[in-house]
């Protein structure tokens, strides 16, 4: 095109690193030559590897669970950072094995940051894990990170023992025994399972700290219905162990009555049209109703 005034920049690619005299030619339409006087240009290689750092999890931590657990990374790079490999180790350093490959979306991204899932963590034997990261830009050049280590705990506990499961008028009593119940030392607590069948489905009810536990109306029980139960023990990275076996238990006839502990207002009380009573009572199963009825002073009918 013809431009009275004109700028522009090309772009050479792949050039050897060296030096390289650069002169630029410039012609009008009347075929008028100029040329620009000639400028010296240096490619220097890019030498500088990228940085990478591993931020999650840290070195020390406990993990586990027989579930899948995340690895979060930082890489820098002066020009651009290419990918990010990350890679295990269970032998203490001597062998890795890439188990994600990072790739950067832009060609000259000079920052990849990502947080990514480490599935081998739900099945590997439990032990010492040791995580590295290896940035690469697009020279090549290559920047590794200080090595994570952390312990991975996928051991289940020990199963509770000596299961008893019992009931009276008030509670369904489950109880069990376990030989170490100091929190912190890899304990976390027990998890109790209820279910109306001993082939049906079974819910976790309750997690407790500490033996034993009493199933009431409060929590869902019936009488004349019979509940099946079993109990595990949960770690401090929540492995479970196996179950105890299943056992059953309802609650006995209820003969107790209930306990009225107050009625407002108090006798003697002179009263307005309104009123308000109010009732306080319990009982050791659950009310059913709470029926309420009055007379005339020298009466002999009660009206509800």
């Amino acid at each position: 095109g013809r431009y009275a005034h004109w700028t522009g920049s090309w772009m050479i690619e792949n050039l050897e690193p060296g030096t390289y005299t650069v002169c630029i030619r410039l012609t009008d339409p009347d075929g008028t030559v100029k040329e620009t006087q000639p400028q010296s240009v240096t490619i220097v290689q890019d030498t500088t590897p990228p940085t990478v750092d591993i931020y999650d999890p840290l070195t020390g931590e406990t993990l586990g669970g027989g579930k899948v657990q995340t690895v979060s990374f930082s890489s820098n790079d002066n020009v651009g950072v290419e990918k990010v490999e990350l890679a295990y180790s269970t032998d203490g350093g001597e062998t890795f094995t890439i188990f994600e490959t990072i790739e950067a979306e832009e060609e000259h991204q000079g920052s990849l940051s990502k947080t990514v899932d480490f599935t081998e963590t739900a099945e590997l034997a439990s032990g010492q894990i040791t995580l590295r990261a290896t940035a690469y830009d697009h020279r090549q050049n290559k920047g590794t990170s200080q090595d994570v280590t952390f312990t991975l705990d996928n051991t289940a506990p020990e199963a509770p023992g000596d299961f008893f499961v019992g009931g009276n008028s008030e509670a369904i009593t489950v109880m069990w025994s376990y030989p170490d119940l100091v929190l912190g030392n890899d304990f976390r607590g027990f998890r109790v399972y209820r279910s109306t069948s001993a082939d049906g489905e079974f819910a976790c009810i309750k997690e407790v700290s500490s033996i034993g536990y009493f199933d009431t109306s409060e929590s869902g029980v019936l009488a004349d219905t019979t509940y099946y139960y079993y109990v595990t023990a949960v770690d401090n990275c929540g492995n479970e162990s196996g179950r105890t076996e299943t056992l059953s238990g309802q609650l006995t006839d209820d003969s107790q009555a209930p306990v009225i502990h107050s009625i407002l207002p108090s006798g003697s009380t002179i009263l307005q049209k309104s009123v308000d009573l109010r009732v306080s009572a319990t009982d050791n199963y659950m009310l059913a109703s709470c029926k309420i009825e009055y007379q005339p002073e020298g009466g002999t009918e009660w009206t509800k």
